[in-house]
């Protein structure tokens, strides 16, 4: 067994297959983010930078600095550290830390989220209910326009933070951390504050910002300008007055004024009114510096790229706004009345200095390691926006308009919005931004401007295909997020210092609980599992030959039966039984050849010569797993086998998209059942363990589904 499993080559498979593993890991990749939420909160990334900069660390000694006393807790903080390595945020040694365990070390990009209050850090940036709850009707932005976040919470963003001091000093304390890192940057590459007398800082928060550049220039006197209760909890700063006031009413004079991250939070009405406000405050040949993030005028394909596409959607539904072009703001600049305007620099390749010629200068410069690993960082950072967004474009049918449309079809955003048929007339750009956002993760092509009227026009990629809605051959398109699923992963960090059932805990019942309390729940993760099991299955079917001989086939939690529809579809003579809970079996279609069984598995299983199991195993613990197999064993006939249908984990830490999926629904499985997935010697030993003569592993599909037999 080992040596096929040695013999299996990852990297023989397709590239249809390829891109649809890719998919997986995108689909999946909504887990990620909470994970990385758990990690800081519990201080794993502090944890391995004080060791040291080469040092190596298992989970085991990881778990003893954090003090928990769940004894899982080494086991869960491997399995997160797993996931961490495949997004490279921590490097992944070999089993050769004290007995043997797996070492884990820390990455440049790992290093923007230990807690660093001189130089700041991304570590401030978890992951906020407040927040997340608005991104569950993003189509309806789309659909109907208006202000998501005011639809959602019947209040603006701004007034929630006036509310609520708490969320408003989390969101405050965000700006600054990051603030010290990009101003820091800023100050090497801009000398624009040179001769600057007084400089006031519209919205600049606690003002972090014009301490930096005060310090750098302290003949500066400075204004921090921001809304009364915002500058109440501003610290005392050496040359700094916080004027508290609405920016909308009126700015104080001054001969400078910079506006930092401020713009993209206001659609351009209030951003005209803002501009207007600073130039009517502006001394006489004064000037407006504005700090923000900037998009490219084209559509590219980099972290940056990815990071500002994030961001810009964030803007969409927190605050109704959007992130800008150099044009946008050369436009708006010149609107507001302004002479000029100079783009001076760009930091971290996102972050504009405006104040050269817009055309003069590279918008993609050279950055250096350590840059570029921030830049990922930042990405990864705010990627929780992207699952959602991928919802909203299969809840509209943006993959099966383009696929409609023919397979070297390239449509534009203005096209895609006609035949989603909606009336809200900022659709067309919000689809616009959304498909940029999709091209920055290879789920559609962009091309530049050559649609018609000069947009830009997209196309679908093989892992696009994927999230096509296709009834006959399976598709990823069912897989949306559920809230009552993301519910439970803000309490992740809780796992790994209690551990128990975390959906139990969140819910007060267990997930199978739920699912039998809420069909409609139910009958959904039933639907997800009955798309990928004809992807899967008839993956299977190419490569796997044992189902030839078999009389009788009992499918163990076999849901609608769709599965065994499949094999008996190719081995006529097999006579089916499709066995799972009765309330699942009621709701399942009549096919030919099977008979639909409802009980329980942990009591007994129906007698065959061949049992199979296909996705089972993973939902339960190993001491459920051993129950059922037991109970397999003793329905078998003589010399009959289990045909075990699994993911399987790698027995080593690899970084692979496959990889980076098995690690996700891995977390998963422990959020949601307490469960988790498993490697080839870990079934093998529950195979031996329960009285099983062998165990054989017979083929990998998609290099993460392993079919496996274990005879009698």
């Amino acid at each position: 067994m080992s040596s096929l499993v040695n013999q299996l080559n990852p990297s023989s498979v397709m590239s249809e297959e390829e891109a649809f593993v890719y998919a997986w890991s995108l689909r999946s990749s909504g887990i990620f983010p909470y994970v990385l939420d758990a990690a800081i909160q519990l201080g794993v990334f502090d944890i391995l930078a004080k060791a040291g900069p080469d040092a190596k660390l298992s989970s085991k000694h990881i778990a003893s600095e954090i003090r928990t006393k769940n004894p899982d807790a080494p086991s869960l903080l491997d399995r997160m550290l797993r996931l961490l390595a495949c997004y490279n945020l921590v490097t992944a040694g070999a089993h050769n830390g004290e007995d043997g365990e797996r070492v884990y070390g820390l990455t440049l990009a790992g290093k923007a989220f230990v807690n660093d209050e001189n130089n700041g850090s991304l570590a401030a940036f978890t992951t906020k209910k407040i927040v997340v709850d608005v991104w569950f009707h993003f189509k309806d932005l789309v659909l109907e326009g208006g202000n998501l976040f005011e639809k959602v919470h019947g209040m603006s963003r701004y007034q929630y933070n006036g509310l609520n001091p708490e969320h408003a000093k989390s969101f405050d304390t965000k700006i600054a951390n990051v603030s010290k890192i990009v101003v820091k940057k800023i100050l090497e590459k801009y000398h624009g504050f040179q001769g600057i007398t007084n400089l006031v800082d519209v919205g600049g928060g606690y003002g972090v910002t014009l301490n930096m550049i005060i310090s750098k220039y302290p003949s500066i006197k400075g204004i921090n300008y921001d809304l009364p209760h915002v500058v109440q909890q501003a610290p005392s700063f050496h040359g700094i007055e916080h004027v508290g006031g609405d920016m909308f009413s009126s700015v104080p004079k001054a001969d400078a004024i910079m506006m930092k991250e401020v713009l993209h939070n206001w659609d351009d009405e209030h951003c005209l009114k803002l501009l207007r406000n600073c130039y009517e405050a502006l001394e006489k040949k004064g000037r407006v510096i504005v700090i923000s993030y900037m998009m490219s005028e084209e559509g590219e394909v980099s972290n940056a790229a990815k990071f500002i596409s994030q961001t810009d959607l964030q803007m969409a539904a927190q605050f109704g706004a959007k992130q800008r072009t150099a044009k946008q703001f050369k436009s708006m600049a010149m609107d507001a009345g302004f002479s000029s305007f100079q783009l001076k620099c760009l930091v971290f390749n996102v972050v504009a200095k405006m104040s050269s010629p817009v055309n003069q200068l590279n918008p993609s410069s050279v950055m250096s390691e350590e840059e570029e690993a921030f830049v990922y960082a930042w990405s990864l950072r705010s990627s929780g926006i992207f699952p959602y967004v991928l919802d909203a474009a299969i809840q509209l049918g943006v993959f099966d308009i383009l696929a409609k449309a023919g397979p070297d079809a390239k449509l534009s955003s203005k096209h895609i919005a006609s035949e989603i048929r909606t009336k809200n007339p900022d659709a067309p750009s919000l689809l616009d931004r959304m498909l940029r956002l999709l091209a920055c993760y290879n789920l559609v092509t962009t091309g530049a401007h050559n649609g018609e009227d000069g947009e830009r026009v997209y196309g679908l990629t093989l892992a696009g295909k994927a999230f096509v809605n296709d009834e006959n051959n399976g598709s990823l398109a069912a897989f949306t997020t559920k809230k009552i699923l993301v519910d439970v992963w803000f309490h992740f960090k809780d796992l790994v210092l209690e551990g128990g059932n975390l959906f139990e805990k969140v819910h007060g019942m267990s997930r199978y609980q739920y699912n039998g309390l809420n069909p409609e729940h139910a009958k959904s993760f039933d639907t997800k599992m009955t798309n990928v099991s004809k992807i899967i299955v008839k993956k299977i079917l190419e490569k796997y030959h044992g189902f030839q001989g078999i009389t009788y086939l009992v499918d163990v939690g076999g849901g609608y039966g769709v599965t065994l529809n499949m094999i008996i579809s190719k081995y006529p003579s097999i006579k089916g039984i499709n066995y799972d809970l009765p309330h699942v079996v009621q709701q399942a279609p009549s096919f030919h050849g099977i008979e639909h069984v409802g009980g329980d598995m942990f009591s007994s299983v129906p007698k065959a010569d061949a049992i199979m199991m296909k996705e089972v195993l993973h939902n339960w613990d190993d001491e459920h797993c051993l129950k059922l197999l037991r109970n397999c064993y003793e329905a078998l006939e003589k010399k009959g086998k289990v045909i075990v249908i699994s993911y399987m984990m790698s027995e080593e830490g690899e970084v692979s998209n496959a990889a980076k999926f098995i690690s996700q629904i891995d977390l998963q499985m422990a959020t949601q059942f307490g469960a988790k997935q498993r490697t080839a010697k870990q079934f093998k030993s529950m195979a031996t363990d329960t009285g099983f003569s062998s165990f054989q592993l017979k083929c990998l599909v998609f290099n993460v589904v392993a079919v496996m037999e274990l005879y009698k």
